[in-house]
């Protein structure tokens, strides 16, 4: 029987509910019987009692920008289950967890059988965290260890690199010991033979036991000097801290301690280097100001600040309280605490609760380990005398939110388990302040104005010009521009450049549509910097129009956040389209050309081809799609008229290949490529890449050919050609003009010769439907018709119609999560692609529909 992600989820939880016990025994059965998947990786081992995501965050994220696969395993899951579980900063999927799970249930049904112990819920994930990093051919894996060391699960581990030591104190005690140097003793246990050791500065006994157990194994230790850390300038946004040689680093971590954090990072940086991790400065310094860590005093709020952290021992309580009066001296500070009674609690009371002027204490749900929120209000009161028992954390934090002036401080701390629901809350509130954004840009309206770029220059010059500091490479067309930027702005992240990017339209949020470092504007971001614009916009005589208004937050917010190179999607044309503002662009791309709004842009290729041409400004560098007929000529004429530069792709020189529906590599002028995105299509914008990043090249941009590659490598942009699946086979795709179908009709013959498919479609009425119906019916083993939001949307009905009247069958009017599950049952059944297309919007809910109809559909063969 094949499992879904629910039953991986339940079998998971019954394990779980059986409790832990140290000792690598019933790990080490359970290895043996999946091959030992540890033995082809390599780790970085890290244990201590504060600070371990942290440090883990600072490395894996100067590692990714190094580029590096890299693995990451911690615990626990602050948010989601899957996050325990990553490479790079994606957590583990659910298919892939479901899968691998389903391969750990034979192999502990294979030990039992013989006899062998019993393994632990720990010792399952990171068993399964093995199989995982190792499907995924990391090159390095950060291992985190549970509490302990010695006879922690992650100790099976014989390929140990480098052991890292953040600081230890007492944590654990029942099962750890009861001083610090016990602790400690346990916890070096990770020590190999012959391996390097960093170290935070400890406790003089502490770094006493690490020295001697570094003696007996052979192994060098180097410790942080806390005095080489200077000139700090501490924030609640970002910091600034000098270590060593680097100058003035830059860190997006708030907390006094994560500085010391991330110096750790670059000591661990260091010694790597010597051991055949190069890794440059510049990309020292982007992975230090990239790394995230939720819940690791966190601002949330600004009026009255909001701030979260996981403080849940004496150790981080004492680190916690430096931040409070680093950052807030003399303020009225409101704690919301919830612990597990396992914990010391009594010692993190005496630390942080006589800085209190209010205590609301909470538990945390579903936790047999909770503290009830009655006896941690009791032992509160022995240090502040205004502590309320609330239980629940949101009605917590509304009650601190109520009681609190601006000038305040809400602290929520203690178990990271109860952290979620505050976390939750603030996302939910983001959401809001998202549709607040959009429904005052919405209140512009789409066309009520001319086409003409007056409005967007006036709106920018009273937002101070924000795009005139901006170094933007401006990519239109009609088909493959989100890939091409998506690419382009992966590779200049990897060449360790702050990198924005702005495309239209979104999938499924807004804020997709205007992003830093490949992480979208928050919606408490996107509001503030709406409500400035449309401050702006209130004395315009003319209004500008929704596109506008999203264009002009976009150019503050890159200016803001010190973008040093913005990737910019035009949106349906180039000539008048807002982000043509842009005077001197650093280049020009036009990808594919076709029709495509022709009420709007022209009725023949040639007039489409003047609008998008319209970006191209007087000797600008331009790089083109390989160009073709009409729509070429223009583009070449256009170029020759305004003596710019023109290279374009040759699709000559350009193969793929595919190794199932993952692999896929592009030989592009001789030189192969491995693509993280799927089709012959992503080829060909890659082609196109390629040659924009000589163009780069020439004008100063520092891409060198291995940012090129791991850009090309790990880009993913969500339904272009995008395998939700591949057993069974299930594809979204963005193909939303007959061009499009073209492309996509291309690669699924490429992939599956001479095969039918199960089509989900659902188009805009302003698109060429009744020729995507007749290129694709001959394809087609039966469509499932959806209805995508808005009103361009032509309804499911009208669309089963037309394809009937093109000569398709077994045409269906659905809803989208009928759609889905009627579709992946049909796969498994049939064998079958699924391949759901159309509106870019639609198929991006789609996506998920699909992806939670196979988590939880019986996937098992029929007979």
């Amino acid at each position: 029987m094949q499992m879904n992600y629910q039953q991986a989820r339940a079998y998971l939880e019954k394990i779980a509910a059986k409790g832990d016990l140290l000792g690598l025994d019933s790990i080490r059965a359970l290895l043996e019987e999946l091959d030992n998947p540890q033995d082809s990786l390599r780790f970085i081992h890290i244990a201590g009692t504060n600070g371990k995501g942290s440090v883990l965050a600072f490395l894996g994220s100067i590692l990714k920008a190094a580029g590096y696969r890299v693995g990451r395993y911690s615990s626990p899951a602050l948010f989601s289950y899957e996050e325990k579980i990553r490479v790079g900063e994606e957590p583990i999927s659910r298919r892939d967890l479901t899968e691998l799970t389903e391969i750990i249930e034979k192999a502990r049904d294979r030990c039992r059988r013989r006899g062998l112990p019993e393994t632990t819920i720990f010792e399952v994930e990171t068993a399964l965290s093995f199989l995982y990093f190792k499907k995924m051919r990391c090159d390095v894996v950060l291992l985190e260890t549970g509490m302990g060391g010695r006879d922690d699960a992650t100790n099976i581990v014989k390929t140990t690199l480098l052991e890292i030591f953040t600081p230890i104190s007492l944590d654990h005690m029942q099962f750890l010991g009861a001083t610090a140097e016990k602790i400690a003793q346990v916890k070096a246990g990770i020590i190999k033979k012959n391996t390097r050791v960093v170290s935070a500065p400890q406790e003089e006994g502490v770094s006493k036991v690490l020295k001697e157990a570094c003696e007996r194994m052979g192994a060098s230790i180097r410790f942080v000097d806390p005095a080489a850390i200077e000139d700090p300038v501490f924030g609640l946004r970002e910091q600034y801290f000098s270590f060593g040689k680097y100058k003035r680093l830059k860190i997006g971590l708030a907390g006094v301690h994560q500085m010391q954090n991330a110096a750790l990072a670059l000591e661990a940086a260091a010694e790597l280097c010597g051991m055949g991790f190069p890794v440059t400065e510049r990309q020292i310094r982007y992975g230090l100001s990239q790394a995230v860590w939720e819940g690791r005093f966190q601002l949330l709020e600004q009026k009255p600040a909001v701030v979260m952290d996981g403080a849940h021992n004496p150790g981080a309580a004492r680190a916690l309280m430096e931040s409070v009066d680093q950052y807030f001296p003399g303020r009225r500070i409101f704690y919301i605490m919830g612990m597990f009674a396992d914990k010391d609690y009594r010692s993190v009371l005496s630390i942080t609760a006589g800085r209190a002027y209010k205590i609301f204490t909470v538990e945390t749900k579903g936790s047999k380990r909770a503290l009830p929120a009655g006896i941690l209000a009791e032992a509160a009161r022995d240090f502040c005398r205004d502590v309320t028992v609330v239980k629940d954390a949101r009605k917590a934090l509304e009650r601190a939110r109520t009681e609190a002036d601006e000038e305040d401080v809400i602290l929520i701390f203690g178990s990271l388990s109860f952290l979620w629901e505050i976390r939750d809350w603030y996302r939910e509130a983001g959401e809001r302040k998202t549709r607040r954004a959009v429904s005052m840009m919405k209140s512009l309206g789409w066309s009520n104005a001319g086409p003409g770029l007056a409005r967007m220059r006036e709106l920018l010059k009273r937002l101070g010009d924000p795009q005139k500091e901006l170094a933007c490479i401006h990519v239109a067309g009609s088909n493959g521009k989100g890939s091409v930027c998506a690419m382009l702005a992966g590779i200049l992240q990897e060449a360790g450049m702050q990198t924005g990017l702005y495309i239209s339209p979104h999938l499924r949020s807004f804020e997709e549509r205007i992003s830093v470092g490949g992480r979208p504007v928050s919606g408490r971001e996107l509001y503030e910097l709406t409500a400035r614009v449309m401050e702006a916009v209130r004395d315009m005589e003319e209004k500008p129009n929704q596109f506008e208004a999203a264009t002009a937050a976009a150019f503050l917010y890159f200016r803001e956040t010190a973008c040093e190179a913005v990737v910019l999607e035009t949106g349906l044309g180039g000539e008048f389209d807002s982000t043509n503002v842009i005077e001197n662009p650093v280049l020009s791309v036009i990808t594919n050309l076709s029709l495509e709004h022709t009420q709007i842009l022209g009725s023949d290729i040639e007039s489409i081809a003047k609008a998008k041409a319209g970006i191209i400004k007087p000797g600008a560098a331009v790089v083109a799609y390989d160009l073709c007929g009409a729509a070429g000529d223009v583009i070449r004429e256009t170029c020759r008229e305004k003596k710019a530069e023109l290279t374009e792709a040759d699709f000559s020189c350009l193969s793929c290949s595919h190794t199932g529906l993952k692999e896929w590599k592009m030989t592009y002028r001789s030189e192969t490529y491995s693509l993280g995105m799927a089709g012959l299509t992503a080829a060909k914008n890659a082609a196109v890449v390629t040659e924009c990043v000589k163009v780069l090249r020439r004008k100063g941009f520092p891409v060198d050919e291995a940012s090129l590659r791991r850009g090309l490598a790990s880009c993913r942009w969500p339904c272009r050609f995008e395998v939700i699946s591949e057993e069974p086979a299930v594809i979204a795709d963005g193909a939303h003009n007959a061009q499009g179908a073209e492309e996509l009709l291309r690669n699924l013959d490429f992939v599956f010769p001479g095969q039918k498919f199960i089509f989900i479609m659902g188009v805009l009425s302003d698109k060429d439907y009744a020729q995507m119906a007749r290129l694709t019916v001959p394809f087609a083993d039966r469509y499932f018709c959806v209805t995508p939001e808005g009103e361009r949307a032509l309804k499911s009905d009208e669309l089963v119609e037309v394809l009937k009247e093109n000569g398709a069958r077994n045409v269906l009017a659905e809803t989208m999560e009928s759609a889905s599950e009627q579709a992946v049952k049909l796969a498994v059944a049939s064998g079958r692609p699924v391949v759901a297309f159309g509106s870019l919007h639609m198929v991006g809910f789609m996506a998920m529909a699909l992806e939670n109809a196979l988590c939880y559909a019986d996937l098992r063969p029929s007979v």
